[in-house]
């Protein structure tokens, strides 16, 4: 198992900007609802349903991450796999541990110093390995993987969830449009207009203007002004859970790309409370972001404010598990009055 433990290690899932092996594509999309059965069919596959690229190593049966280094991490959706893909027997035998018996649902189970490692074959040739717990089961982190390697396998997105199918699978833009639900990059996207709050499990939101500028911090007579141009967007969330909101992470989608906010912001814009949010409770704050100045006369058309909607195991809004999209397009011109 020396082999398989080695990969693991360096194959922890990152996020890709797109895309997968090179050449034509044996595929169009991920709903041919036949199984795949070249390697570079599966992989083309799982990149449109999870963001992540694989490519398989030549000579060897295991796919490996060209851009692992470059990417950021994505551990907390899938947790640390590897995925192999050979028709010898003996290979199988060993990639699924040499002597494990599969359960009902077909893993086998390996104890590797003092966690467990989980194999899974898909088909004749397709084998995922995943690294556990200290306990013999599987978490969320295996759910979400096992769903995803299952759907790019047989070519049915229709096996996951509405959440988790492509946008390009659902026919949705979530920039345009319909409200709903698909995933972007491998995340479950939820996408509302600005004109109502977004609703998901772990908050609530709303977007209560958008504006833009070229410094922040005049009232504190801290100026700060931009590379570019700021876009301003004031928003009010409401803790809906059951455990205090620690922190927030939110971002800007514009022009296919994703903006963190401005470093240090947050203590030149008014708000009307400090971090935990308690349930039931709610915070009112403004989120800054430096674009191009000429991306930033777009933002109120083509932008979304990103935020977090899902928690995990710690109980920690975590946007790498799911995210909720507000479209600023329908958003005030102007920022409200600071929060009392």
């Amino acid at each position: 198992m020396l082999r398989p433990l080695i990969l693991l290690l360096l194959l922890c899932t990152t996020l890709a900007a797109g895309g997968c092996v090179g050449g034509e594509s044996d595929d169009r999309g991920a709903s041919s609802r036949e199984p795949a059965v070249t390697p570079k069919q599966f992989a083309e596959r799982f990149a449109l349903i999870t963001g992540v690229r694989l490519e398989l190593v030549p000579g060897d049966p295991f796919f490996t991450r060209p851009d692992l280094t470059n990417q950021p991490d994505r551990h907390g959706r899938f947790g640390t796999f590897s995925v192999a893909w050979s028709g010898d027997g003996r290979i199988r035998e060993n990639l699924l541990g040499r002597g494990a018996k599969p359960g009902a649902d077909g893993i086998h189970w390996t104890r590797v110093g003092d966690r467990w490692s989980a194999a899974k074959a898909f088909g004749p040739r397709l084998i995922v390995q995943w690294s556990g717990e200290k306990t013999k089961k599987t978490t969320p982190k295996w759910d979400r993987l096992e769903r995803a390697v299952r759907a790019a396998h047989l070519g049915r997105v229709d096996v996951l969830p509405a959440a988790e199918q492509p946008c390009s699978e659902r026919g949705l833009d979530p920039l345009s449009g319909d409200a709903g639900e698909c995933g972007v990059e491998g995340i479950p996207v939820t996408f509302a207009d600005a004109r109502g709050p977004l609703d998901t499990p772990a908050l609530e939101a709303r977007v209560l203007g958008v504006q833009t500028s070229d410094t922040i911090g005049e009232e504190l007579d801290l100026p700060e002004r931009a590379k570019g141009r700021f876009v301003e967007v004031a928003y009010r969330l409401r803790n809906p859970g059951d455990r205090p909101i620690r922190f927030l992470r939110l971002a800007l989608r514009l022009g296919g790309r994703t903006y963190d906010p401005v470093p240090g912001a947050s203590v030149l814009v008014p708000k009307s409370r400090e971090f935990p949010i308690d349930p039931g409770e709610s915070f009112q704050t403004i989120a800054v972001f430096d674009v191009a100045a000429d991306l930033a006369d777009r933002a109120r058309e083509e932008g979304a404010l990103v935020v977090p909607a899902a928690t995990d195991e710690l109980g920690d809004l975590a946007p790498d598990l799911a995210q909720g999209w507000i479209r600023l397009a329908l958003a005030p011109d102007r920022l409200p009055k600071p929060p009392g």
